[in-house]
């Protein structure tokens, strides 16, 4: 199966203003040039590849190296941060940029750009800002040849924005736009939410409801143009 587009998202580690003996690990490290500001790294990154059906072609998952004495202890509670399982698991953040750019090579697809035709990942996220931002730290502040978003900011799908168009098409719009709220008033029941892969999951399964339905609702809207020109408005109407 062919892949079409590749959903990511990042779970971090949130952000802590560094104590006294935080800015020592950080002067340690060569990390002075952050102390006194935000640190907030990636924890975990997650990345699916779908056909243009939906079908799930293949999965990457991968727990990330960091330090918990930079992060917020109610982030990564929120993000299932489990001590021994990042232990033996977690891989550092260089390694996992070249994981995460051969997955993205490996699903790209051909696209035409205005300086001529080209091969790239077409991404997908929720809220796909922050994790662009993610990917764009992971990979040292570079353009990721591998992905569609290289040097554009709309290079991408979000479907925190497909949701606002959702909710204009079906004349209500969701109270929230959480991943999770969203997920819940769609489909009413709950999932594990902040783990990246279960996230790409629910964001691929929200994308495929409000694409659908929005191909609906305007397919409706054309019909109905096409019956209208000098015809009643509806069958059976004179």
């Amino acid at each position: 199966m062919k892949a079409s587009f590749v959903v990511i998202d990042f779970e971090t580690g949130g952000t802590s203003l560094p104590d006294q003996r935080t800015e020592e690990i950080l002067v340690a490290n060569d990390l002075a040039r952050i102390c006194g500001t935000y640190y907030d790294p990636p924890v975990q990154f997650a990345a699916i590849a779908y056909t243009k059906e939906f079908v799930e072609v293949e999965s990457l998952n991968i727990l990330i190296s960091f330090d918990p004495l930079l992060c917020s202890a109610e982030a990564l509670e929120i993000c299932h941060y489990d001590e021994e399982l990042w232990k033996k698991s977690a891989i550092v953040a260089p390694m996992a940029s070249v994981r995460i750019c051969k997955f993205f090579e490996k699903h790209a697809i051909r696209m035409q750009h205005d300086k001529g035709p080209f091969r790239a990942a077409r991404l997908m996220a929720h809220n796909a800002e922050f994790d662009i931002a993610h990917l764009r730290k992971l990979c040292h502040w570079k353009w990721c040849d591998a992905a569609f978003w290289h040097g554009r900011d709309t290079g991408y799908m979000d479907t925190k924005h497909l949701a606002q168009w959702y909710g204009i098409m079906r004349g209500r719009q969701f109270k929230s736009l959480k991943l999770e709220d969203i997920y819940v008033e769609l489909f009413n029941e709950p999932y594990n939410a902040h783990d990246a892969l279960a996230d790409c999951r629910a964001t691929a399964r929200i994308a495929r409801v409000m694409m659908f339905g929005m191909r609906q609702a305007w397919s409706f809207a054309r019909d109905v143009d096409a019956y209208t020109d000098g015809k009643p408005a509806f069958p059976g109407q004179e």
